[in-house]
């Protein structure tokens, strides 16, 4: 009774660690340092300084060059350009 207890919280320990240390998006850890997006649509959302800047840069630009009334095309599913820019997807 004692060794299937021991296994059963060995198993849950390593689910528990596994699902803390694992992160399917772009493997990046749950546990780093994030801000917050200074985008008024994705307000309170948190991210990586990286891709955080990313977008931003990618907003200004859009901005600057006005894109608004543009065909707005991406080789891969990007469904977050596309809730951010106001745009349909094709």
């Amino acid at each position: 009774m004692i060794s299937i207890l021991i296994m059963i919280s060995c198993g849950i320990s390593c689910c528990l660690l596994y699902s803390i240390n694992y992160n399917h998006s772009e493997y990046v850890p749950i546990f780093v340092k994030k801000r917050e997006l200074n985008i008024p649509k994705l307000k309170g959302i948190m991210e990586t300084p990286q891709r955080a800047n990313t977008l931003e840069q990618l907003i200004n630009v859009y901005k600057r060059l006005e894109c608004d009334h543009k065909i707005f095309l991406t080789t891969q599913s990007t469904p977050l350009l596309h809730y951010i820019f106001d745009k349909k997807a094709p």
